[in-house]
Formats: structure tokens, sequence, C-alpha cells
């Protein structure tokens, strides 16, 4: 019993020996199974969710198909369309003679109102003489005072003589009063207050 493992050794090759030969024997009985096809192209894309990709099939383009060929024949052209004969327009009806009426009268401007006349002072002296220039603040308080009453007028004898020499002037200033007709009805020499002119002037009905 000492060689026990040897025998052990030799039943262990036997065995697979045997093995060997079962499993030839039975892959060449079985048919032969068709190739497996081609893994298709896997093409990676990205997933909404970042990070994360999902794998789907790449889609395979074949060639482009060829345009069709132009056959040479062109669209047939539309015809074109003929418009019919117009109906023929009818005349508008004459107008009625138009008859121009004569031009109306133009009425004649309104003469003006005549100015109203009012009384007049009139002073004869100059711009020199002391008793002139004492005068022209009267002057000019009669002219404000009763404007539309009484005219107020003076004349610079120097500067006009001859109307020094139609009014007989003699000595400067000389005050005039003269009624709404134009006639000379008083007449003053020198210095003249505005007090006394205005009551002359109502006391001759010159002033109300």
């Amino acid at each position: 019993m000492k060689n026990w493992w040897k025998i052990a050794v030799a039943a262990v090759v036997l065995l697979a020996v045997i093995g060997i030969v079962q499993l030839k024997t039975r892959s060449a009985a079985a048919p032969s199974a068709p190739p497996l096809p081609p893994a298709p192209e896997v093409a990676a894309v990205l997933d909404p969710e970042p990070g994360a990709l999902t794998s789907e099939a790449a889609p395979v383009y074949g060639p482009e198909p060829a345009p069709p060929a132009s056959s040479g024949v062109s669209p047939a052209a539309k015809p074109k369309q003929t418009q019919g004969p117009q109906p023929a327009k009818t005349p508008d009806p004459p107008s009625a003679p138009t008859v121009s009426q004569p031009d109306k009268p133009v009425p004649a401007p309104k003469p003006a109102p005549a100015e109203k006349q009012l009384p007049r002072l009139l002073e004869l002296g100059s711009l020199s003489c002391v008793p002139c220039k004492m005068m022209v603040p009267v002057l000019d308080a009669l002219k404000q005072e009763y404007a539309g009453e009484l005219k107020v007028e003076f004349v610079d004898v120097y500067a006009d003589p001859a109307a020094a020499n139609s009014y007989g002037i003699q000595s400067i200033p000389t005050q005039i009063l003269f009624d709404s007709s134009g006639k000379e009805v008083f007449r003053h020499l020198g210095f003249w207050p505005k007090e006394e002119i205005v009551a002359q002037c109502k006391e001759l009905g010159l002033l109300d």
C-alpha cells in the first residue's frame, strides 16, 4: 500500500482524459451555431442630468440618393388671358349752362364823422423868456385835465414869425381864446395862472 498515491494520480489523469474525449465528441456532434452579428456602434449621448451618459445606437448614413434626372421638358407656359371687348361708356348728359348774375353794387363807405370842434387856447411866445417858461407847466396841466374839452396849443414866434404877424403880436407871451367855431373871444398878455384861465373859459361858455 505504499504506492497508493500513484494509483490515485493515475486515476485522476484517466478521468481527465475521458472527460476531454467526451467534450470533443459532443462538440463535433452538435450543429455549428451561426456567427453573432457585429455589435452596433454606440455613441455617447449626454444625459439631461449632469455627469450621466446614456448609450444610443448611432444611425448609419448611407450614400445620398442621386437627384432625379431632368427630363429636359420645360413646364408649359400658361396661356395669356385676353380681355374681351369692354362695353362702351355712355356720355354724360350736358350740364345746364350757368347764368352769370350781375354783381351786387358795393355800398359806398360812410363818410367819417366830422371831428368835433373844441374851444382853443393858443399861446404865442418863446422858449427863452421867463414868463413863457412859467407858462409851460400851466399849459401842460390844462391839456391833461381838460382833454376832449379844450384844445391847447403853443407857437414859438421866433421859429414861426409869420404866425406872430398874422395875429398881430406885440409882446410875449400872448394867450388867445377861440370858441368852437374858431372865432377869437378873448386875449391876454403876460403870465396867466391856471385858475384864471379856467374861470375865464367858464365865463365865456367855453367850459362847463
